[in-house]
């Protein structure tokens, strides 16, 4: 049997961890382009730039709104790493501007370096990136060779960044399992180029691993944001959200559809959501669907809640929406008929999605 897995070549975490990327850098090149919003640049270049410097290894900035993933500008990023002669890309900063960096970087065909400030989501350990601009979301581009955490930077985003990156994990804990228990190859076969590849037994027990340390560790984690404090709680879940669940992705077989399927998708839903509050109440959707007991939605549901993430339609500013108008946003969402869906074996009906956004709504407002 085919197995896979993939992810970060080395991973770093901890408090002040990024005062030794000259060390890393050094070891993968000797000119670097370091990229980054005006934000994250401000925060981080004076601990980049000394420690670059005390190795050896030059740079050249580009700092601002251009260091985002629009083609154009990914494009004139590709176009200055060139005349520039870099042999390194060094990518700080939130999801656009890592984006952008894997695009540049399979490009000119370099390692990569990146150092997220946030812990929002696990986009800066994978090696896709959504383009804009492109007619979809490539496969093509690289992924890093080193990934920094330094949870003293990443703190000072605060605790709904954090809560966002928790939410967007929340999946793996169904997904895993009803990928094995249904025997599904891996979610990532089209990354992979492969066919008929199943997870291997590190990305199943990494799955596991993000989803229990989440529940585990994660209001610990949160009041920390709360206070601007690094603890080890802090730092296990900011491992988890950067780490872990890239390690975990080919272990989910393309079940469920958390991503797509919650209120803030309705059309009647204008809330500016981050990504994961939005995955949060979709992972509480997939558990009812796969038809998990009854205690372990429950703790799922109280997780969520206890976290700031959305466990009611009013979370969405939605609080007076009826019954009837959730089903006809699920019937243009998901199309009528009853039809198996999101990689599940048993029919699954618009109505059905409907049903679970309503139970949740109800219990995430009256449980005590």
């Amino acid at each position: 049997m085919k197995r896979s897995i993939v992810g970060p070549w080395r991973f770093v975490c901890g408090a002040g961890v990024l005062q030794e990327i000259g060390h890393h850098a050094a070891a993968l090149g000797s000119r670097a382009l370091l990229m980054g919003g005006s934000t994250a640049l401000e925060l981080t270049s004076p601990t980049i730039h000394a420690a670059l410097e005390a190795k050896g290894v030059a740079w050249h900035e580009e700092r601002g709104g251009h260091v985002t993933k629009r083609r154009e500008a990914v494009d004139a990023l590709i176009a200055v790493g060139r005349d520039q002669g870099v042999d390194l890309t060094i990518a700080v900063g939130a999801g656009r501007v890592g984006d952008a960096a894997k695009a540049v970087a399979r490009t000119l065909n370099v390692p990569l370096i990146t150092c997220p400030t946030l812990a929002a989501s696990n986009g800066p350990g994978t090696f896709s990136a959504g383009i804009e601009g492109d007619a979809q979301r490539s496969v093509w581009y690289r992924g890093p060779d080193l990934l920094i955490a330094d949870t003293e930077v990443i703190i000072r985003g605060g605790p709904r960044w954090l809560n966002s990156g928790m939410g967007d994990c929340l999946p793996f804990g169904a997904m895993w399992e009803m990928t094995e228990r249904l025997g599904r190859t891996t979610g990532a076969d089209y990354v992979l180029g492969l066919s008929n590849c199943y997870p291997t037994l590190a990305s199943q027990a990494l799955a596991k691993l993000t989803y229990d340390t989440i529940l585990e560790y994660g209001e610990e984690a949160h009041r920390a944001a709360e206070r601007g404090i690094v603890n080890e709680a802090f730092d296990k879940v900011v491992e988890a959200v950067v780490y872990c669940s890239v390690m975990a992705v080919t272990a989910c077989g393309g079940v469920g559809h958390d991503h797509g399927y919650h209120p803030g998708n309705f059309s009647c839903c204008s809330k500016e959501l981050y990504h994961g509050e939005g995955v949060a109440f979709g992972a509480l959707v997939n558990v009812i669907l796969f038809r998990w007991e009854r205690e372990r939605v429950l703790r799922q549901l109280r997780f969520t809640r206890s976290v700031g993430l959305p466990t009611t339609f009013a979370d969405f500013d939605l609080p007076d929406i009826t019954p009837e108008q959730v089903r006809e946003e699920c019937r243009r969402m998901i199309g009528e008929g009853s039809e198996p869906r999101f990689g599940l074996p048993w029919p699954i009906s618009a109505d059905m999605v409907a049903e679970a956004m309503l139970e949740i709504d109800y219990l995430g407002g009256t449980l005590p």
